[in-house]
């Protein structure tokens, strides 16, 4: 007899009240799962971000000490993106630039650089820089997110 009530054929299925109780627990459980992915996310292309843009100043520091074509380099900042560029002065356009794009979800807050402006050339043989100082780059979603790109007059470039 017991048997027959737990396997009674006339509650078939799931009622209203347990689908609504499941789907807030998955609803609950992405919530909790998700916000800390994104934000790791976010990070990790702040990040990688930073890493491009130290590269991108290294680059032309190389290429002005290693005097390819006989030239100088530099790179020009914008809130959005970066660009090399061959010789003193940066121009646009110009089928010698390498320009790069920041992800979305990035952008440049802050250029102080000795002189002003948003571009570093590099001088030869040494690979030194009068247009020292810093970039901050910072996430658009949290302002207080942010990474500090330190160009030193001596051309060195790191990021804190």
């Amino acid at each position: 007899m017991l048997r027959n009530s737990l396997f009674n054929t006339k509650h078939r299925g799931l009622t209203l009240i347990e689908i609504l109780i499941v789907i807030a627990v998955i609803a609950l459980l992405s919530a909790i799962i998700i916000s800390p992915l994104a934000e790791f996310r976010e990070r990790k292309i702040l990040d990688a971000v930073s890493e491009d843009i130290v590269s991108l100043v290294n680059e032309a520091r190389i290429n002005t000490i290693g005097s390819k074509n006989k030239l100088e380099y530099g790179a020009h900042f914008e809130t959005g993106r970066m660009v090399l560029f061959e010789g003193t002065t940066f121009t646009e356009p110009n089928v010698n630039n390498e320009e790069t794009i920041f992800n979305s979800v990035v952008e440049i807050s802050s250029i102080s650089l000795n002189g002003g402006g948003s571009d570093v050339v590099f001088n030869k043989l040494y690979g030194t820089t009068d247009e020292y100082g810093t970039i901050i780059i910072r996430l658009k979603s949290d302002n207080s997110k942010t990474i500090q790109i330190a160009i030193q007059e001596t051309g060195v470039v790191y990021a804190n």
